[in-house]
This record gives structure tokens, C-alpha cells and sequence, in this order.
């Protein structure tokens, strides 16, 4: 219990850190990536649901201050893509390359979902695609060095030593 609090605290830390470099960084002509959506979808895909489900909670408390989306649509997307997330990893072998992917497509989905609930709702207005794709793009050349950072981290605080002495009866 105390090592999942213990990871829970460090990626909510980091992605607290790394959505305040980006959005300190508004101002550049290419879109930074969504820093928050690789470590989420690094602990989507490495802890189990009720982690990810409970993490989800603090981690869009932690999202939305630097963000313009409600805190209730966020709240559903993170816990369905979560859910969706805990499904492919259940019935296909995951690795960085796979975490990297699921960041670049699932970024592009909360763009398009956030961008279509906005039409639906106000009014349609055209989709910035090339937005989208870039923010898409950017997040796909970040996330492997990021999910490798987060899994290093992961083993550090899981790893147990144990003494082999111990557990031999002789």
C-alpha cells in the first residue's frame, strides 16, 4: 500500500511540474505535448483499475488548473479511457512502444471528444485538425523517453530484496 502511494505521489508530482512547463511555454508556434496524458496512460496501463480509477480523481484535480475544460468531462474521459486502457492490457502484451501509441491516439481522442462535445452543446464550429495531429505528433516523440522514466521509477519503489538465507530452512 505504502509503494503505490508512493508512485501515486510521484506522478501526480511530475505531472503537476511538467503541465506547468507547459503551460509556461504557451506562447511557442508548435504545440507542446500533453505531458499529463503519457503518465497517464503509464499508470493505466502498469496499476491496476481501482489504482488508475482512484489516481484519476486526484490526477484531474491536479489537470485542471491548468486547463479550460470541466472538471466533470474530464473526470469521465480519464475514467473511460482508463477503463478502455485496463482492457487492452488485459488481452494484448503492452510495452513503451505501445504506452507511446496509446498516448499520441488517445490525446487526439480527448482533443476530438472535448471538440465535439463543444459543437454538440454551442454551435458547430471547423475542428483544428492540424492542431490536433501536431499535438498528437509532439506527444508521440516525448512519451518513450517519459513511459522509460516512469517504468524505471515504477521498479525502484517495487523492488524488495530478499534475503536468501531467510527463506532457506536448513
Amino acid at each position: 500500500m505504502k509503494k503505490t502511494l508512493v508512485f501515486a505521489s510521484i506522478a501526480l508530482g511530475l505531472s503537476f511540474i511538467l503541465s506547468g512547463l507547459q503551460s509556461s511555454f504557451y506562447f511557442f508556434p508548435i504545440p507542446l505535448p500533453a505531458f499529463w496524458f503519457i503518465i497517464f496512460a503509464f499508470y493505466s496501463f502498469r496499476k491496476s483499475l481501482s489504482f488508475s480509477l482512484l489516481t484519476n480523481l486526484a490526477h484531474a484535480f491536479v489537470i485542471i488548473s491548468f486547463s479550460s475544460v470541466s472538471i466533470s468531462r474530464l473526470l469521465i474521459f480519464l475514467n473511460l479511457l482508463s477503463f478502455f486502457f485496463y482492457l487492452i492490457r488485459e488481452r494484448f502484451h503492452t510495452n513503451h512502444w505501445h504506452i507511446s501509441l496509446a498516448c499520441a491516439g488517445g490525446s487526439f481522442v480527448f482533443m476530438f471528444s472535448d471538440w465535439l462535445i463543444d459543437a454538440v452543446q454551442l454551435g458547430f464550429n471547423p475542428p483544428p485538425i492540424i492542431s490536433w495531429v501536431s499535438l498528437s505528433i509532439s506527444t508521440l516523440v516525448f512519451a518513450p523517453p517519459f513511459v522509460f522514466l516512469l517504468d524505471k521509477i515504477d521498479q525502484k519503489i517495487a523492488y524488495e530484496r530478499i534475503d536468501t538465507l531467510q527463506n532457506l530452512r536448513i
